[in-house]
């Protein structure tokens, strides 16, 4: 049976939230002067080798998106069609472990040797893992045929703000804008629908949870020098910041173990 949408009048302020929170940052993106990517950012707190692994801790942490990743795979290729109203939902969430595996490769080889050359490949596939969380956070809590059409433009303007930026490194005039504000609309976007928006499945919690760790891991990043001295040189910030985000994928992928789908015509 399709799915039936009725638009509440009460839900109309919400859509207007949504749309000022893409506004805003759009216009701060059109009027806000280059920002090229800082070259300290390199410096990590954290630069111990051991076993002839340079900046070891940040890329043994990489093992998280590995292995959460690889059972994300095993899970799908195995499971029944109990927790997806969708074959097209199973193919989504199979790229977005994917590109987690691929990020795992990307971000342990940009650690190895940190610079911009080498950030390319540790920003690509986790851009493109969020524009996916993205697409699948609208097919749940709008629909499944609006999540499945937006997959590929989102996943190819996550890989387009990159780009973009490594474009303009090359050429002496390094823009951040693009992938700052891609970067930043899910952060906004997601909690506004999972908040609001009914989704078609139970346990949305594992939802919450992921965004939580994903919020943790991008304030660590910020604050990598200060946890590595609070710590006592124990661990830095952004080893923090991958083990948060490798938390929030495994969230992920226990919302999809758990969700059933909800039976009832959604009132939007």
């Amino acid at each position: 049976m399709q799915e039936r949408f009725i638009i509440s009048p009460y839900k109309k302020v919400y859509y207007f939230i949504m749309l000022l929170v893409i506004a805003i940052p759009l216009m701060i993106f059109c009027f806000c002067p280059a920002i090229s990517q800082p070259l300290d950012y390199h410096n990590f707190a954290d630069q111990r080798t051991y076993y002839n692994i340079p900046y070891f801790y940040n890329v043994l942490s990489n093992l998280g998106f590995l292995i959460v990743g690889v059972m994300g795979l095993i899970f799908l290729n195995v499971s029944s069609m109990h927790g997806f109203k969708d074959a097209k939902e199973k193919r989504m969430h199979k790229l977005f472990f994917l590109a987690l595996i691929l990020g795992a490769y990307g971000s342990a080889y940009y650690h190895w040797n940190p610079n911009n050359l080498t950030l390319f490949w540790d920003r690509l596939p986790v851009a493109i893992a969020l524009m996916i969380f993205q697409a699948a956070i609208i097919g749940d809590h709008v629909t499944t045929q609006l999540g499945h059409r937006m997959l590929v433009p989102l996943m190819l303007l996550g890989a387009a703000s990159v780009i973009y930026w490594q474009y303009t490194e090359m050429n002496q005039h390094g823009d951040l804008r693009f992938y700052g504000l891609v970067q930043l609309l899910p952060s906004l976007i997601i909690p506004i629908m999972l908040w609001k928006l009914p989704s078609r499945y139970t346990h949305t919690c594992y939802l919450w949870g992921a965004v939580a760790y994903m919020s943790l891991g991008r304030a660590a990043e910020f604050l990598d020098h200060q946890i590595y001295a609070l710590s006592g040189n124990l661990i830095s910030g952004h080893t923090v910041k991958h083990l948060s985000l490798a938390a929030a994928s495994y969230a992920i992928l226990q919302h999809l173990r758990k969700r059933e789908p909800i039976r009832y015509t959604s009132s939007l």
